[in-house]
């Protein structure tokens, strides 16, 4: 074949070789939206109370998992010396702060791509009697509300809903 027809061939076909990837680039989907949970704290008056039943600060861990399961089967010195360790690659992000009792406070997250649960520990001083640990599974890709109640000796969290 002369080179001028396969010049002719490639000279039609050379348009389509170029447009049809960049077409199919603009084709793609769009990005995922992220998973966003808003958190409303609401620490009762009568929040951890010491020997005397007078009400004490609390510090307060929220954990971002893959997976809640060696979350909620570590014990909780293990959860809070050492959660590296004992979460392993479960754990994806973590913040802690203070609540003093009847404090009420409000937190917007942007969670990690491969959150799929939150985990909250409470560091109440009458650790054997008190529920220091809950979790919640959150719907990946959208925005959610919940309500992390601490109470005397327990802590929990719930969909906005629930409150």
């Amino acid at each position: 074949m002369p080179l001028s027809a396969l010049w002719q061939r490639w000279r039609t076909r050379l348009p389509t070789l170029v447009l049809v990837p960049a077409l199919l680039a603009g084709c793609a989907a769009p990005p995922p939206k992220p998973t966003v949970v808003q958190a409303s704290l609401q620490a009762a008056g009568g929040l951890n109370p010491d020997r005397r039943e007078r009400a004490s600060p609390i510090t307060l861990r929220i954990y971002e998992l893959k997976t809640g399961a060696a979350f909620g089967r570590a014990d909780f010195f293990s959860l809070w010396d050492g959660e590296g360790a004992t979460l392993g690659a479960d754990l994806v992000a973590r913040d802690e702060l203070q609540l003093r009792p009847g404090e009420s406070r409000t937190l917007q997250r942007t969670l990690q791509p491969d959150t799929r649960e939150l985990g909250v520990v409470a560091a109440f001083r009458d650790l054997e009697r008190a529920q220091w640990r809950a979790t919640h599974t959150v719907v990946p890709n959208q925005t959610q509300a919940v309500t992390i109640q601490l109470e005397a000796r327990s802590v929990r969290i719930l969909p906005a809903a629930a409150r």
